[in-house]
């Protein structure tokens, strides 16, 4: 059988990585499928639990063990394939290794210096293809959060956060937010915030601006809040709206369904990797509650997408959901800002 290695990220105590591992997977996926899916793609156990609930095509999970006769593909490799549609060094290898980034959303990488042009899937895009294994779970998210406006928050590693961004939340958790900030960042990153922090902080005043707008609309409107922060520092959003949930209203729910439709032993796996059952504690991977978040947000009528986040990306082009993306870019003024988002809000209520 021949193969294609994916390597992916490591995940780390803020989340699972699933976004970035995603892509990964999927730039593998449109590799095999250049080669008339000559390959299977192989998914490291370890750290792919989600494997045991969701297919990926021509994907299966097992103990990588790299050798001598893999070979790595390169940005020579990636150019062959992708943008002169010559496979023929690509099939003479049986046994092939994938571990970097080369395709982001539309853009395709072509070199070591990061040189990018912009690139589309032909035909399907694979990220589009990753279901639940059982059909009434697909059911459930379709049926439970199609009236949902959906929202991701980024608030963590990546994020530059300035001392004005850190007025801008409520008081009371300014500093135990920042501390919790300052040491997740030091354990994920292994130093403090630099300058390969690329994504932006958010506030608050932008996603209220959308679930106001929103209510203008339909007081009763439902939101669903995805974020990589913990449930303590984004609670005061339950405070100031009704109908506000999050992973935690539904974990049980969603614990539930999986032993309805699968063998509840597929809820216990050796805490040496990645668990698929949830914990609280965020040393975990949460992969039940990535699951419930991706999935939730993909099914919903509008995702607030976060500035260039893999996990907003993925969530969007799992059912190529409409989505908006904060903050709104500068190219509208204010007056401009607010039409754009009364139109896009509007279409979908």
């Amino acid at each position: 059988m021949k193969t294609i290695t994916v390597i992916t990220p490591k995940s780390n105590n803020l989340d699972g990585s699933i976004g970035n591992s995603i892509f990964m997977w999927a730039q593998a996926y449109y590799l095999n499928y250049k080669c008339n899916f000559e390959y299977k793609i192989i998914l490291d156990y370890s750290t792919w639990s989600e494997l045991n609930l969701v297919e990926f095509p021509y994907t299966e999970l097992g103990n990588i063990e790299i050798s001598a006769n893999y070979h790595i593909i390169d940005c020579n490799l990636i150019k062959e394939v992708l943008l002169n549609n010559n496979i023929k060094n690509f099939i003479k290898h049986d046994h092939l290794v994938i571990d970097k980034w080369y395709i982001f959303d539309n853009n395709v990488i072509l070199d070591d210096d990061q040189k990018k042009i912009n690139f589309t899937y032909d035909d399907i895009d694979p990220i589009s293809l990753i279901k639940f294994k059982d059909v009434a779970l697909e059911d459930f998210f379709r049926k439970e959060f199609s009236d949902f406006i959906s929202i991701h928050i980024r608030r963590y590693h990546g994020v530059i956060i300035s001392e004005s961004n850190l007025t801008t939340l409520p008081e009371e958790i300014q500093y135990d937010f920042y501390c919790q900030y300052l040491n997740d960042c030091k354990i994920y990153y292994n130093n403090w915030p630099t300058a390969s922090y690329k994504h932006p902080f958010i506030d608050d005043k932008q996603f209220y601006k959308v679930i106001d707008t929103a209510l203008g609309f339909n007081k009763n409107q439902k939101f669903y809040i995805s974020t990589d922060i913990p449930k303590t520092y984004y609670r005061y959003y339950f405070d100031k709206y009704q109908n506000i949930f999050d992973k935690y209203s539904y974990l049980k729910t969603f614990e539930n369904l999986i032993k309805e439709s699968y063998d509840e032993n597929i809820l216990n796996f050796d805490e040496n990797v990645t668990n698929i059952k949830y914990y609280y504690n965020k040393k975990s991977h949460l992969v039940l509650g990535n699951l419930l978040d991706l999935f939730a947000l993909s099914n919903s009528k509008l995702l607030v997408r976060s500035y260039m986040s893999s996990w907003s990306i993925v969530a969007k082009r799992l059912r190529n959901t409409p989505s908006i993306i904060l903050p709104l870019s500068d190219k509208y003024n204010l007056s401009t800002k607010t039409q754009h988002l009364n139109s896009i809000i509007k279409s979908v209520m």
